[in-house]
């Protein structure tokens, strides 16, 4: 059987497209840039509440470890009143935000938080070549204290590979 050039063309697409549709599927995977493509980093502990460096730091400069800081400050609400909590993602020097991949957070409100939306998509996060932050509207529905979870998928690049990372930001929320 011959192929003609129409037909390795539609071949090398549809061979491409699984190799993109599997590629995610691992957390801190490393993968080549997208030609042109703007992209950043984005990597911290699971459970850090304010901006500090990813995990590592006694590794080389320009690892993934070292490619981002995280913050998700604990919130403060009175009863009734929607407030709002935030996620924001910092690419380190030498790194930039990759704001083609598909971020997202999925939400774990405790029992006392309320959130609009449990999964919140690339489309509500504000990306930028250094940071990525998204803002949740949330309330509470008695006094007291409680968690809102967030698990992120997120990546971030330098110039030479895209890390994909899958984290967890813990804020308390306490409500008066």
């Amino acid at each position: 059987m011959f192929l003609n050039k129409g037909m390795l063309g539609a071949a090398l697409v549809c061979a491409m497209m699984a190799l993109v549709a599997c590629s995610g599927a691992k957390e801190a995977t490393p993968t080549s840039p997208a030609k042109g493509a703007d992209k950043a980093p984005a990597a911290a502990k699971a459970d850090e509440k304010k901006a500090a460096p990813g995990a590592g730091a006694d590794k080389a400069a320009g690892s993934k470890d070292d490619s981002f800081t995280m913050a998700a400050p604990d919130v403060q609400l009175e009863v009734g009143k929607e407030g709002q909590a935030s996620i924001k993602v910092t690419a380190a020097p030498g790194f930039k935000i990759n704001e083609e991949y598909p971020w997202k957070a999925t939400l774990k409100p405790g029992a006392k938080v309320t959130v609009t939306e449990n999964v919140i998509k690339k489309d509500k996060w504000a990306l930028s070549k250094q940071e990525a932050t998204v803002n949740i509207p949330v309330s509470v529905k008695e006094a007291g204290d409680d968690t809102l979870e967030a698990d992120l998928k997120f990546s971030v690049c330098n110039d030479e590979q895209c890390y994909m990372f899958t984290k967890k930001a813990v804020m308390k929320v306490a409500a008066k």
